[in-house]
């Protein structure tokens, strides 16, 4: 791990091209956003991507448990009526405010795909050790995201985004390219936790619901932020354009030209931030936004 404003490999000075994004892609490096250094939360009792659940900042086991095993019990419960949200509603964590919820089917023939979920179960706390392979076979999937807010700030966590002054923004990789900063104490944590669940129905009857992902939304003025990668995208889509669509190719780079005049306009305020990704360190290379913004490339 490095300091978010130094880098062994300093890229500030190199001159990329958009006919090479893939040159730009290897030499950068890859922000973290969640380090395993925060409150250690004990959920036994439910069925999680360990990977995915760490970094949480001033979170109480009680509440945050709690609350996953409120939507647990709520989805077996509801998962096939219009009941559960509702219900999901009534917990007392919240606001009376659940922002967004997708709750969709996946398709049988995709299923497959999905066998991995089966290793994120914990058997033990629900059944025998001796059930064959063939009875966890999965029958039924669905996938769940929801967006929560939580009043009294009863759960906080570091957002996965905010507003940053364009000094403080760098380029990273992964698995694309994208816009990040350094997370510090002038972006508070937020009360909008975004979870990724799926419920499973297995041959033998049986159905879990396991909890793959969360992230906290980036906040202003109690309002939810969205993460802006635009600039990136027309420099993307200019690459995979150039050699075969000049007019697209051209559209796409006085959009960007257009967007850094924006930027780069004192008198307009707005602009003087991006809402980009945050991180606490990093992996390899990173380079400043106003560098790849003064030496990248467009001659076709």
């Amino acid at each position: 791990m490095g300091n978010l404003f130094s880098s062994e490999d300093d890229l500030n000075d190199k001159t990329y091209s958009v006919k090479d994004l893939l040159e730009l892609e290897n030499d950068l490096g890859r922000i973290v956003y969640k380090n395993n250094d925060e409150v250690e939360i004990n959920f036994s009792e439910l069925n999680i991507n360990k990977e995915n659940f760490s970094n949480f900042s001033n979170v109480s086991n009680g509440d945050l448990v709690g609350y996953l095993k409120n939507i647990e019990d709520n989805l077996f419960t509801n998962y096939n009526e219009e009941s559960w949200l509702q219900k999901q509603l009534d917990n007392e964590l919240l606001d009376n405010n659940v922002l967004k919820v997708e709750f969709n089917s996946i398709l049988p023939n995709n299923y497959e795909n999905y066998n991995y979920l089966l290793d994120l179960i914990n058997f033990d706390n629900n059944e025998s050790d001796d059930v064959s392979d063939d009875e966890r076979k999965i029958i039924e999937l669905y996938k769940g995201n929801s967006t929560h807010i939580f009043k009294d700030e009863k759960l906080l966590g570091k957002p996965l985004y905010g507003k940053v002054e364009l000094d403080n923004i760098y380029l990273s990789y992964d698995n694309k390219l994208g816009l990040y900063s350094k997370y510090d104490d002038n972006i508070k944590l937020s009360n909008a936790l975004n979870l990724e669940w799926y419920l499973v129905l297995l041959k033998n009857g049986n159905s879990y619901v396991i909890f793959n992902n969360y992230y906290f939304n980036g906040i202003e003025d109690n309002n939810i932020i969205v993460y802006d990668n635009r600039l990136l995208e027309y420099v993307i889509n200019a690459n995979k354009c150039y050699n075969t669509n000049v007019r697209e190719f051209e559209s796409y780079v006085n959009q960007f030209n257009k967007y850094v005049e924006n930027l780069k306009d004192e008198s307009n305020e707005d602009t003087s931030k991006i809402v980009v990704m945050l991180g606490d360190s990093y992996n390899g290379g990173i380079l400043r936004l106003d560098n790849f913004i003064q030496n990248f490339n467009f001659e076709i």
